[in-house]
């Protein structure tokens, strides 16, 4: 693993600074009508660890995110 930049490209949204990783055009649609629209988080664009396949509570942000203990 070369770390987060590899799960790119990324969107944050703010202020909330959710955090969407391995974002496609198809995707941009769904962000702004949920995400920028309605301040729903869309589950399936946050990040997953490989340690148990599940978006840690906290890691709809990017700044919460726990590389070393989450993805090492």
């Amino acid at each position: 693993m070369l770390g987060l930049c590899e799960k790119g490209p990324r969107v944050t949204i703010y202020p909330d600074g959710i955090s969407y990783f391995r974002v496609q055009t198809e995707d941009i649609d769904e962000i702004v009508s949920r995400s920028l629209d309605k301040g729903e988080p869309i589950e399936r664009l946050l990040l997953r660890t490989p340690k148990t396949g599940r978006s840690p509570n906290d890691s709809k942000t990017y700044h919460s995110i726990n590389f070393s203990a989450d993805y090492c």
